[in-house]
């Protein structure tokens, strides 16, 4: 049985200038360099779910995302949105419904 796999692409990143390419994060990804912005999606993901809390919702981060060789893709500005979490219970109501 031959399975379809897409072909993954390594790329580095750096955050806010923090350091240099040398010492810049990878990261793997089925994005091709033609949907840079879909990577830098991808790459806030990662450096998200690494940062143990250091990126505040309400802030921007720069990312620069590099080829394998070295040339850059772009830096781009990125930030999260947090979506309010509801909870609902039923509690027994003391007053009789009214036409509106």
């Amino acid at each position: 049985m031959n399975e379809w796999r897409k072909e993954m692409t390594t790329y580095k990143y750096i955050v806010d200038k923090r350091w240099g390419f040398e010492d810049a994060d990878c990261l793997e990804s089925s994005w091709g360099e033609e949907d840079a912005e879909y990577v830098a999606r991808e790459v806030a993901g990662n450096y998200y779910s690494e940062s143990e809390g250091t990126w505040e919702w309400n802030e921007s981060i720069s990312i620069q995302i590099f080829k394998e060789d070295g040339t850059s893709l772009g830096v781009f500005e990125v930030g999260y949105d947090l979506e309010p979490q509801f909870w609902v219970s039923e509690e027994e109501s003391d007053q009789r419904s009214s036409l509106c």
